[in-house]
């Protein structure tokens, strides 16, 4: 339903249900995670998981300063462009940029 998130539209119960389609995102999204990190490096998962918990962690910090220096100059919608160029390098990293390991060694 488009008219899902118009203010006009907004019922306890439609949020209830939004926020239960996002943890149930967010689950699915963390079990990823963490089976990656010990498909990765399984004698070093801590420490895998530390360094990439970090990064994420300046990641929010560091995109909290861009959109509050960001918005009042240009607005909404290079806010929103920012986001797309980011996620397309993001995709674009994963889908060419990775390499076969033989780990049987």
């Amino acid at each position: 339903d488009p008219t899902l998130l118009k203010p006009d539209q907004i019922t306890p119960f439609r949020m209830t249900i939004l926020f239960c389609m996002a943890l149930t995102c967010h689950g699915c999204h963390s079990a990823g995670n963490m089976v990656n990190i010990l498909d990765v490096a399984p004698n070093y998962a801590g420490e895998t998981h530390g360094i990439s918990n970090t990064f994420a962690t300046l990641a929010g910090v560091i995109g909290n300063v861009y959109v509050g220096y960001v918005l009042p100059v240009f607005g909404w919608p290079t806010v929103f462009l920012s986001a797309v160029v980011i996620y397309f390098g993001s995709l674009s990293f994963f889908l060419f940029w990775s390499q076969d390991v033989d780990l049987t060694k």
